[in-house]
């Protein structure tokens, strides 16, 4: 099971996606072309966590593709799990996160107990 770690941005602000879970091994290398896509996107999931905790999201969270190079594919969003945010919220922060990787925000207290579980138990949470 993936270990809870809080990811946070280098000194540029930008993710070291490379080295993003402690205790895992850096990911395999894919050659797919997508590696700067990959990296791209650890950076707009760290400047969309920036604008929705401005927006009074407490807790933001990584699930998804993004969190395995291996699943990371050209058709890939990010995926986004916030707490203390309801779905008015997510629809009113919509045209703030509009960049050219399309971003799904998931409020936690609007999905189901079991599935927030899930989500939370295979994501990592932003230090934005």
């Amino acid at each position: 099971m993936m270990q809870k770690t809080q990811v946070h941005p280098d000194s540029k602000g930008k993710a070291a996606a490379k080295t993003i879970l402690q205790g895992m091994p850096l990911h395999a290398h894919v050659d797919d072309g997508l590696e700067d896509r990959f990296c791209h996107a650890w950076e707009v999931a760290f400047k969309a966590a920036r604008v929705l905790k401005s927006r009074g999201a407490e807790k933001i969270f990584v699930f998804g593709s993004l969190l395995s190079r291996e699943r990371f594919h050209a058709e890939s969003d990010i995926d986004l799990a916030v707490n203390n945010f309801t779905m008015a919220d997510s629809f009113d922060a919509a045209p703030s996160l509009d960049w050219d990787i399309s971003i799904d925000v998931v409020p936690l207290q609007s999905v189901y107990p079991e599935k927030r579980e899930y989500i939370l138990s295979r994501s990592v949470q932003l230090d934005a």
